[in-house]
């Protein structure tokens, strides 16, 4: 079994306000919970900024993704325009 590297991006511009981003929050945690401890992640939001849960890719461990899914809660709000190049390029 090959060791996975997963990094998300979500939108996060006003226009996905609502239920598109509770969604897009809930496929990510769904998807986190199926990384084994052996995986690696990252999320990013985006808009007009970039907000990263972590600088680099951190190990699927039940307690990492625990801080992802209050990372999401805490950070993911629909606010700005979107620019799909910041994250990309990052």
């Amino acid at each position: 079994v090959f060791r996975r590297e997963v990094i998300f991006l979500i939108d996060t511009s006003a226009s996905i306000q609502g239920l598109p981003l509770e969604e897009s929050k809930n496929a990510v945690s769904a998807a986190l919970m199926n990384l084994r401890p052996t995986d690696s992640f990252s999320i990013m939001s985006f808009n007009e900024e970039i907000f990263s849960f972590s600088s680099s890719l951190v190990p699927a461990t039940e307690e990492k993704i625990e801080e992802a899914h209050q990372w999401l809660s805490e950070t993911c709000h629909a606010t700005g325009g979107t620019s799909i190049l910041l994250p990309l390029n990052e």
